[in-house]
């Protein structure tokens, strides 16, 4: 097999918007969804054995937002191997289904009710042991690197995450990366493709960093975005085929360590 094509460099014209998204491009935090799916679902039993946190790392790219990882971590746990639930695409939407019928709720309800106990799950941690919360996460230190040197040559930067806002919130803090909260979007905020288009409406230079080829393909086919730079990460939560496909496709660029962000063909580094 050939070598993928991929780039290292991101050139953006000035006053342009750098929008990333953050689990699989800023962050790794395949551990802490574990971890908190975990407490959920057995709130007086230790930690996730190893192997069940290698299995649940395994299905990662099949999950869109934190609350999903309850599912995952469950159904490992009783059994069913990450093979079976990445054969299918559409597996956790089958799950909510399934369990939402056996709760005799709308499927609509029972997301609804994961998402705030998870959320709970996570305040109680953060109140009790913020600093392991904190440490259970890792950033990608070529990422937090390239925006800390975007952001200090004048880059203009958004987050857009599935994530609850205050948790990316609390982990950009922590790095010391100056992101503006007015340009964190959440998982409050509704779909990425929105926010985009709410963004592109300011700044008719934007590019989109992500880690899911669904994602970025739900970009692609919405009208508003068509001059949208568009990137996907080759260190997260996506499969050898999602990068293949990016390779492949016209608008899709694929994005590789380490990165350099710069101003058209000026490198940020000769800037500060």
């Amino acid at each position: 097999m050939h070598p993928l094509k991929s780039v290292r460099k991101i050139e953006l014209p000035h006053h342009a918007i750098l929008a990333l998204d953050f689990d699989g491009v800023l962050c790794d935090s395949a551990s802490e969804l574990a971890h908190s799916a975990w407490r959920y679902l057995h709130p007086e039993s230790p930690a996730p054995s190893a192997a069940l946190l290698a299995a649940f790392t395994q299905v990662r790219p099949a999950l869109m937002t934190g609350y999903e990882s309850i599912l995952l971590i469950a159904a490992l746990d009783h059994g069913v191997t990450p093979n079976e639930i990445l054969a299918q695409s559409q597996w956790i939407a089958s799950a909510i289904r399934d369990q939402a019928a056996v709760r005799d709720l709308a499927p609509e309800v029972w997301r609804a009710q994961l998402k705030h106990r998870f959320g709970k799950v996570r305040d109680k941690w953060l109140k009790h042991d913020f600093s392991g919360w904190l440490a259970i996460h890792r950033f990608y230190p070529h990422m937090v690197d390239a925006v800390r040197g975007w952001i200090a040559a004048g880059g203009a930067i958004a987050v857009i995450t599935t994530k609850e806002r205050r948790f990316a919130l609390a982990l950009l803090e922590t790095m010391d990366l100056s992101v503006p909260s007015e340009a964190v979007f959440g998982l409050e905020a509704g779909p990425k493709p929105e926010v985009l288009a709410q963004l592109a409406t300011t700044c008719k230079n934007l590019a989109f960093v992500e880690d899911r080829l669904d994602t970025l393909r739900e970009v692609v086919a919405d009208s508003r975005l068509e001059s949208l730079d568009l990137y996907l990460v080759d260190w997260g939560y996506n499969r050898q085929s999602d990068r293949e496909a990016a390779c492949a496709h016209p608008r899709i660029q694929l994005l590789s360590a380490p990165v350099t962000l710069a101003w058209n063909d000026v490198d940020w580094k000769k800037l500060t």
